[in-house]
């Protein structure tokens, strides 16, 4: 055995066997099974040929009888040389030969090999539900905005035009919280009844979902008040995670029933390109288990229920405001 902080290595084997870490590379053979555990990649298997395995940046290349079990946070591998093989990494050189099927999900793949059957994707968890950003215009009495959905990473451009002749008074609120959140101001001319109020990408805090800009006159308004019901005019807009509109993530999740006090792995894909947050909550909201997508795209969370009931998965594009949900249901 083999202990390092980036490797653990039990196996067996008539073979060579040479290991390098941080940067793994394993070569060796054996009828034996050969297990090997890293942050970044765990290989378990058995077969009568060579094997060689090298990560962070993985290159797999071999064939074999036995199973075959590669878990990465950049790869999900599962298959068999003579049965099904699913791949599914955003960065994967795999080189091989089966008979059974071969399935395939990465934005990055070079593969090379021989299959008798079709590819099929995994199918993804149905009932997921999203809740979409608005991306229409939105106008009110003096303001003007091209989109109603924000991206933090973007500029947000408030236009504002026919203001009458008198200072003017502008803020930002956020409206998703029980109450008010004076976030910003600005103020405006009285000689100049048209312009453009901008602020530059991730600027604003991330606090995503409903906000408001609002303008106000004196008397009523004469600073940067905090006070939203003294402002004579807002519009409405929502504030989303960067590159977050218009995204669909996939969740795939083991077959039914889900079972208490059991491991359960969901597989995640086309998530946006932010701190993304995948929680579960039980039926009376409180909070079971979450995880952070650290930014990545594809992954595998493993997580586990205790107790049978219905539990209620909700995905966040950064900040709270939730932007997919499902129903599970776990049984005894």
């Amino acid at each position: 055995m083999v202990e390092t902080p980036a490797l653990v290595y039990q196996g067996r084997g008539a073979g060579p066997l040479v290991v390098e870490t941080p940067t793994l590379v394993y070569q060796g053979r054996g009828a034996g099974p050969v297990v090997v555990h890293t942050p970044a990649l765990v290989y378990q298997g058995r077969g009568s040929a060579p094997v060689v395995v090298e990560t962070p940046a993985l290159v797999y290349q071999g064939r074999g009888s036995g199973p075959v079990v590669v878990d990465t946070p950049a790869l999900i591998y599962q298959g068999r040389g003579s049965g099904p093989v699913v791949v599914e990494t955003p960065a994967l050189v795999y080189q091989g030969r089966g008979s059974g099927p071969v399935v395939v999900d990465t934005p990055a793949l070079v593969y090379r090999g021989g299959v008798s059957e079709p590819a099929t994707p995994p199918a993804p968890a149905p009932g997921l539900q999203y809740v979409d950003v608005p991306t229409e215009a939105r106008a009110s009495r003096y303001l003007r905005l091209a989109s109603a959905g924000v991206d933090l990473s973007q500029p947000l451009r408030l236009r504002y035009e026919g203001l009458p002749e008198a200072p003017g008074y502008g803020a930002l609120f956020y409206v998703g919280a029980a109450a008010p959140r004076h976030v910003a101001w600005f103020y405006t001319s009285r000689s100049r009844p048209a312009g453009e109020y901008q602020r530059g990408g991730n600027s604003l805090p991330p606090l995503t979902g409903p906000w408001k800009a609002c303008i106000g006159f004196p008397p009523r308004v004469t600073s940067n008040d905090p006070d939203l019901t003294k402002y004579a005019d807002c519009v409405d807009f929502v504030l989303a995670g960067p590159g977050s509109l218009g995204a669909r993530p996939t969740l795939v999740l083991p077959p039914a029933p889900l079972r208490a006090g059991r491991d359960l792995p969901i597989d995640y894909a086309a998530m946006p390109p932010c701190n993304c947050r995948i929680a579960l909550h039980d039926a009376a909201g409180r909070l079971v288990a979450s995880h952070q997508t650290g930014r990545l795209a594809t992954g595998r969370w493993t997580t586990r229920v205790d107790a049978p009931g219905r539990y209620a998965l909700r995905i966040t594009y950064l900040g709270d405001a939730v932007r997919a949900h499902m129903t599970l249901d776990v049984v005894p």
